[in-house]
């Protein structure tokens, strides 16, 4: 399951795509910046041509943005591609996933046939705990692989310093820390410094997000040369296609997006969270630190509750399919607030 399938939407109401609010997909809700989309319709042009199969451009712009090893860095057709690179490369005996966090990393491990141990954030949404952390590593096969998601999906927190570097600490399981969204955190510490240098440490990104380019679908890891060299013998050629290549050039080359981002997120969560919590007691907004969060539904089902939305032209995310959720939760995007408000003015009527 996944967020932001407006298609299937428009299909079953026949109102156009362009029509929705979509608050079921975490995209920026600054939209895409106009070099980014003036590179991509420019590349246009040059798609009578194969693609770059080893995005060499791009590879050397996000070497030279983040000082890293160029060997150390991989482009994917997204994230969701490169996680199931990454299960298929190491193969490893088992999956540690928290609970609840993206889906794809479960899907992965299920795809591949790997015996997956989850746990539950404990007392959610306090932060999970270090030393159950290291508990469960150590009851891990060596060579296992876990996956944290920083901040997580669908709860939009990020994980503690010290969880992180508990994680780290190990050294017989694979670390992946997905850090799609930590561009959306206004003052987040990525671990991109250490990726390549770590020997068991893998860091996801995403420009897909933070350029609101979820239809060309772009996504890059960082990690250990011989690993990334293992993804590039199992990755189908050309996955990234030419506009995709073009715009992520122009994003890792082009004018600086994350503060601006970061800071508009700050200021339209926080109103966003106003309006929410003004509706009454059946609606109750959670603490979030990135560009989405979760609002629990005492008493109310989530999927009642968006079927009621769609006839308004408004797309929501349920939870019922997030391991450690049930569906009496929404992941909400944080959008611009002219939609925020269109949203929780239709909210007040449906739960009248």
């Amino acid at each position: 399951m996944h967020g932001g399938n407006i298609w299937a939407a428009a299909r079953r109401t026949g109102r156009p795509p362009a029509q929705w609010l979509d608050f079921s997909a975490s995209i920026n809700p600054l939209g895409t910046p106009p070099w980014v989309r003036a590179a991509a319709r420019s590349a246009l042009n040059t798609t009578g041509h194969y693609p770059d199969p080893e995005c060499t451009e791009l590879v050397a712009a996000a070497a030279a943005r983040y000082d890293l090893e160029p060997g150390c860095i991989r482009f994917g057709n997204g994230a969701a591609e490169l996680i199931h690179l990454l299960v298929a490369a190491l193969a490893p005996p088992a999956g540690l996933v928290l609970a609840p966090t993206f889906g794809r990393y479960l899907a992965a491990l299920r795809q591949a046939g790997i015996g997956i141990s989850v746990t539950e954030l404990s007392a959610w949404p306090d932060p999970p705990d270090p030393n159950g952390l290291s508990a469960w590593l150590a009851a891990a096969p060596t060579g296992s692989i876990m996956f944290l998601c920083h901040p997580n999906n669908p709860t939009g927190r990020l994980l503690p310093s010290e969880f992180l570097q508990a994680a780290l600490a190990q050294e017989r399981v694979w670390v992946v820390v997905d850090e799609a969204f930590l561009d959306f955190v206004a003052g987040a510490s990525s671990l991109l410094s250490l990726a390549g240098r770590h020997p068991r440490l893998i860091v996801l990104r995403s420009l897909t997000k933070l350029y609101a380019i979820p239809g060309l679908r772009l996504g890059w890891l960082a990690g250990p040369r011989e690993l990334v060299a293992r993804l590039a013998a199992l990755q189908v050629p050309w996955s990234v296609n030419t506009p995709a290549a073009a715009a992520g050039l122009a994003a890792l080359t082009g004018p600086e997006f994350a503060g601006a981002t970061a800071a508009a997120v700050v200021r339209a969560r926080a109103g966003a969270f106003r309006l929410l919590a003004g509706l009454g007691p059946h609606l109750q907004p959670q603490p979030a630190d990135g560009n989405y969060f979760l609002v629990r539904l005492p008493g109310r089902a989530g999927t009642h509750l968006q079927e009621q939305l769609l006839p308004h032209g408004i797309l929501v995310r349920t939870c019922g399919g997030f391991s450690g959720l049930d569906d009496h939760y929404l992941r909400l995007a944080v959008r611009p607030r002219r939609e925020t408000q269109r949203l929780a003015q239709v909210l007040a009527e449906v739960l009248s």
